[in-house]
C-alpha cells in the first residue's frame, strides 16, 4: 500500500514537526581506511536489491538508445494549481504502480505536491499539441512555523519505495541559524524517522562544504547489489565556486534504529571537491537537479540532468564588452546580475556505472568518476520549436521508464511557463 496519496494530514504535520526536533548529523564515513569503506548495514533494512546480483551490463547507453526510447512529451495540468507547478522546477516521482506522477508544488509556507494522472505522451514540436496531465489530488502540508523566513522548504526530492517514503529537502532553522539539507523517512504506518543533517565527510579528498549554497536536490534508486535505500545527490548553487564542482551520489541505507543525534552512514559513489577537482566541463553556470541509475540487460548508465553553458561565460550584467578581445557578448535568457553565458544547453551527462561501482567499493576515488558523454536535448530532437534552454532539469526513473522535467519548458496560455515533461521507455 502506497503511503503517499493516503497519509493523514495529522501524520504529515507530525512529519514537519519532527523535522525541527530530531535532526542528527549525516556523516559516518570510515576515516580509518579511506576509500575502503564497507557498505553500511541496517538491522531493519530488508531491501530486495540486497538479494540480487549486480547487473552484468557492460555497455553504456548512447545517444541512439535515448533517441529510440523517446515516447513523447506532456505537461502538468493548467488552471490555478498549475501556477504552483510552474515554480516547482518539475521535481517529480513515479508511483510504485506506475499509474501516477507525484509532482512538487511551490508555496512558501507549505510542503506541497500534486498526484497527477499523466496523459499518453505525444511526439510533437508544437506547444499547442502537448497533452496535459490531470490533477487527481493536491497535498498541502504546513511547514514548521519557526523557520528563519517563509521561503520554506526548497528543492526537495522524494522517493517512494516498498518501505515507504523518503524525502530530502532544505529547511531554514531559526534556533541555530543553520541551513542544511535534511532527510526524512515515513513508513507505511505513518511513523517518522529522521531528519539527518548533512554536515560533510571526514575524508579530506571528499570534503563538500554544506553551507547555504548546498542543497539536497535529487534522489534516485540504487542499482542491484547495492545495500542502500536510495542514492542522494547534492546540488551546488550556480555562481558559487565554493560549492559548484560537479554532480554527486551518496548511497544511504537508512538505519531505522539510529537514535536522534547519531549519524546515518553515507557511502560516496560520485563526489567532487571544489578546491581539489571538479568534473570536466563544469563552470559557474552549470546546475544539476536530477539523476537516475538505468540498468538494462546489457546496457546501463548513470545519468545526471543538467543545464550547462555554451560559449563564453562572464560575471556581471547580461551584456558584456570584453576590452581585451574586442568581442561583445549578450545573454538572451538570463537578465539578472550574476553569471552569464552566450547560450545554454540542457541534456544528460552520462557516466559509466562500472566506474561508480568501483568508487563505491573503494577501488577508485569518487572524484575520478568522470562523464563519458554529454547529450543535448536538441540533439535528440525532443524539445519544442523555439524552446529556450532555460531552467533546471529534473528526473525520475523506475523499471525502464525515465521521465525528465524541464523547469520552464512549456509556454502556457497566460505567458507563464510550466515544466515540460519528456518521457522515455527503455527495453532490454
Amino acid at each position: 500500500m502506497a503511503i503517499h496519496p493516503g497519509l493523514p494530514l495529522r501524520l504529515l504535520s507530525n512529519l514537519c514537526f519532527c523535522i525541527l526536533l530530531t535532526c542528527s548529523p549525516f556523516t559516518g564515513l570510515n576515516t580509518a581506511a579511506p576509500f575502503q569503506t564497507a557498505p553500511p548495514t541496517s538491522p531493519k533494512s530488508e531491501s530486495t536489491d540486497e538479494k540480487q546480483a549486480p547487473s552484468k551490463a557492460n555497455k553504456v547507453l548512447t545517444t541512439a538508445d535515448f533517441r529510440n526510447a523517446f515516447r513523447g512529451v506532456w505537461a502538468p495540468p493548467s488552471g490555478q494549481m498549475r501556477k504552483s507547478f510552474s515554480g516547482s522546477y518539475g521535481t517529480h516521482e513515479q508511483s510504485i504502480d506506475g499509474k501516477h506522477i507525484y509532482m512538487k508544488g511551490h508555496q512558501k509556507e507549505y510542503l506541497t505536491y500534486g498526484v497527477l494522472l499523466p496523459p499518453e505522451p505525444r511526439i510533437t514540436r508544437k506547444a499547442s499539441e502537448v497533452p496535459r496531465a490531470k490533477l487527481i489530488e493536491w497535498r498541502k502540508i504546513p511547514a514548521p512555523t519557526n523557520l528563519v523566513d517563509k521561503s520554506g522548504i526548497h528543492q526537495y526530492g522524494f522517493l517512494e519505495t516498498e518501505k515507504g517514503l523518503f524525502f530530502t529537502f532544505k529547511p531554514f532553522y531559526a534556533v541555530s541559524g543553520e541551513d542544511f539539507p535534511s532527510q526524512v523517512f515515513v513508513d507505511h504506518d505513518g511513523k517518522v524517522f529522521g531528519c539527518n543533517k548533512l554536515t560533510g565527510h571526514p575524508i579530506p579528498e571528499l570534503q563538500e562544504p554544506y553551507h547555504h549554497n548546498k542543497v539536497a536536490g535529487y534522489m534516485c534508486r540504487p542499482p542491484k547489489g547495492i545495500a542502500a535505500d536510495y542514492l542522494v545527490g547534492l546540488c551546488g548553487t550556480p555562481g558559487s565556486h565554493k560549492t559548484s564542482a560537479g554532480p554527486s551520489l551518496y548511497a544511504v541505507n537508512f538505519g531505522l534504529d539510529v537514535p536522534p543525534g547519531q549519524s546515518q552512514q553515507a557511502i560516496p559513489m560520485i563526489a567532487f571537491n571544489p578546491g581539489t577537482r571538479a568534473v570536466k566541463g563544469w563552470d559557474n553556470v552549470t546546475s544539476i537537479r536530477g539523476a537516475a541509475w538505468i540498468e538494462l540487460e546489457n546496457r546501463s548508465a548513470v545519468i545526471f540532468t543538467a543545464r550547462r553553458s555554451v560559449g563564453h561565460v562572464w560575471y556581471g550584467h547580461d551584456e558584456f564588452d570584453d576590452k581585451k578581445t574586442g568581442k561583445k557578448y549578450k545573454d538572451l535568457i538570463n537578465h539578472n546580475k550574476g553569471y552569464h553565458a552566450e547560450s545554454y544547453s540542457q541534456g544528460f551527462w552520462i557516466m559509466d556505472p562500472k566506474q561508480a561501482l568501483k568508487a563505491y567499493e573503494g577501488k577508485i576515488r569518487p572524484m575520478d568518476v568522470q562523464p563519458v558523454q554529454w547529450i543535448d536535448f536538441k540533439e535528440l530532437g525532443v524539445t519544442l520549436d523555439d524552446m529556450p534552454p532555460n531552467g533546471w532539469v529534473t528526473a525520475s526513473y523506475r523499471d525502464g521508464r525515465l521521465i525528465v522535467g524541464i523547469e520552464a519548458g512549456f509556454p502556457d496560455i497566460d505567458g507563464l511557463r510550466t515544466p515540460l515533461m519528456l518521457e522515455f521507455q527503455f527495453k532490454d
